[in-house]
């Protein structure tokens, strides 16, 4: 007689915070300049670089794109358009004072926050208690039977892990706002009203399947 099989499924869950940021920004151009002399050569995207940092030498700072603006198609010296930069902070405990001198650029807008995770070690820890938990639940389905579980016949994970880019949606208002506010004080730091940090659920699945021992019977075949 064939042996029978058994198949759990657990899940085990965790929060985590984000360990850095990746800013995404706008930076409007009076001349658009290509190349890595943009960083030196536009206006704009200097006062930008040179206020950020200022506050850490960890901050990466890339161009990662040029928007133009013309209505003819040619570009010449006058040429508008705007930068797609980058903002990489790998210390949040700094990003406040990043927000605080980028609100004062007048010509930036701030399109959106890819927050960074350390995913693997959690992982790691995640799915070991969800193996653990489903061998224990195999055993303890199984022996309220009288049977026993035997070997693995097999196993597999999964995980879900959730994307966490935030849109920014309300720059433009909250920049009104901050104007408003005595340039003394917001050079302090920005008030966000709450802090800003990312955070986010990962799950991780483990699936077994075992075989089941039935010591009577087997007793018997021994015999």
């Amino acid at each position: 007689m064939k042996p029978g099989i058994v198949k759990v499924t657990e899940t085990k869950t965790s929060d985590i915070e984000a360990v850095g940021a990746v800013l995404e920004v706008s930076v409007s151009g009076e001349n658009v300049i290509f190349g890595n002399a943009a960083y030196e050569k536009s206006v704009e995207v200097k006062k930008l670089v040179d206020s950020i940092m200022t506050i850490s030498n960890t901050i990466k700072i890339t161009i990662v794109g040029i928007r133009i603006e013309s209505e003819s198609g040619w570009l010449h010296k006058s040429t508008k358009g705007s930068y797609q930069v980058s903002i990489e902070v790998t210390e949040l405990d700094i990003l406040n004072k990043v927000f605080t001198a980028m609100v004062g650029q007048n010509n930036m807008k701030l399109d959106g926050i890819e927050w960074k995770f350390n995913e693997d070690a959690i992982k790691i820890k995640l799915i070991t208690e969800a193996m653990i938990a489903a061998k224990n639940r195999a055993e303890s389905m199984i022996n309220a039977i009288g049977f026993k579980i035997g070997g693995v016949i097999s196993c597999s994970d999964s995980y879900d892990v959730p994307r966490t880019n935030t849109s920014i949606h309300e720059w433009g208002e909250f920049r009104r706002s901050e104007s408003s506010i005595p340039a003394k004080l917001r050079a302090q730091n920005v008030n966000l009203g709450t802090e800003i940090r990312g955070r986010k659920e990962i799950a991780a699945v483990a699936t077994l399947e075992f075989y089941i021992i039935n010591e009577i019977a087997q007793q018997g075949n021994d015999g």
